[in-house]
């Protein structure tokens, strides 16, 4: 529940509101957003601070906790959570308030993708990475330098790396980044930004 990770979702949701309202009219089918469950509340009463209640939303809104289980989202399509020590080592902002961060695994229709999340050490990949993965989305903002991270993750069968949540340090160096990446494997890792797109094994126009 750290806002870079979910301070864009009011507005998110904001937006899907207005596209529906001014074009498309009401949508019979819900949205079921999963979140870290110490943040439901407060998610619901910031909205209703906004001006933009759940009751008032043009779609149906469903705010479940997260669970540590697999999730089915559709036919060949699973989501499983499985917590990480990012709060545990790293929250120094909210006084000990009680809190837990995920990291995620996506079967998408035979594709494997994990999404790190914020992680305390890169070892808590391990588990994740026992399959070969399809692709591995990794925050980079706690573990830099890079290379040190990727001679890590070489020991695993995964065909290619995101690394996105670029430190700071970092900002407007995604050119230098990206050839560090190339230089320890080429095409290998792609260093994100908005617009990317990465194709999977599995072309998306199958689901």
């Amino acid at each position: 529940s750290h806002i870079d990770h979910c301070g864009s979702l009011p507005m998110l949701l904001k937006t899907i509101h207005l596209l529906i309202k001014n074009n498309h009219g009401p949508i019979s089918h819900s949205l079921t957003v999963h979140m870290p469950e110490e943040l439901i509340n407060a998610f619901v009463h910031y909205l209703e601070a906004c001006h933009m209640p759940v009751s008032k939303f043009c779609f149906p809104l469903t705010l479940r906790p997260i669970q540590e289980c697999e999730i089915d989202l559709e036919k060949e399509v699973t989501l499983q959570a499985i917590g990480n020590q990012h709060l545990a080592v790293r929250d120094d902002t909210s006084d000990n308030r009680p809190g837990q961060s995920y990291s995620f695994k996506l079967n998408f229709f035979g594709d494997s993708v994990v999404y790190s999340g914020d992680l305390a050490a890169i070892e808590e990949l391990d588990e994740l990475l026992k399959a070969p993965i399809d692709l591995l989305i990794i925050e980079f903002g706690h573990l830099f330098p890079l290379t040190a991270s990727l001679k890590y993750l070489s020991q695993f069968d995964i065909a290619q790396i995101l690394v996105n949540h670029i430190h700071p340090d970092y900002d407007d160096k995604g050119a230098q980044l990206q050839r560090e990446a190339d230089l320890f494997k080429s095409d290998w890792v792609k260093i994100g930004y908005d617009g990317l797109r990465i194709p999977t094994a599995t072309p998306l126009s199958k689901a």
